[in-house]
């Protein structure tokens, strides 16, 4: 039965963490954005609050794992 539970929590982490790296994926189109093309659409602020969010979402699957 502990195992049962063990492996509900892994497939419920797996699917909190994929949950979270599309808005990673968009995140690193959006600087790949800035850095090649067009630096008025994605400015530096947005970079910024992008590398931010990464932090914090880092964080969040470190305290998950």
């Amino acid at each position: 039965m502990k195992f049962l539970l063990n492996v509900q929590n892994l497939l419920a982490n797996q699917h909190a963490i994929r949950s979270l790296i599309r808005p990673l994926l968009v995140i690193q189109s959006a600087v790949h954005l800035d850095v090649n093309a067009n630096r008025e659409l994605f400015g530096r602020e947005n970079i910024v609050l992008g590398l931010s969010f990464v932090l914090e979402v880092s964080l969040f699957i470190k305290n998950i794992i």
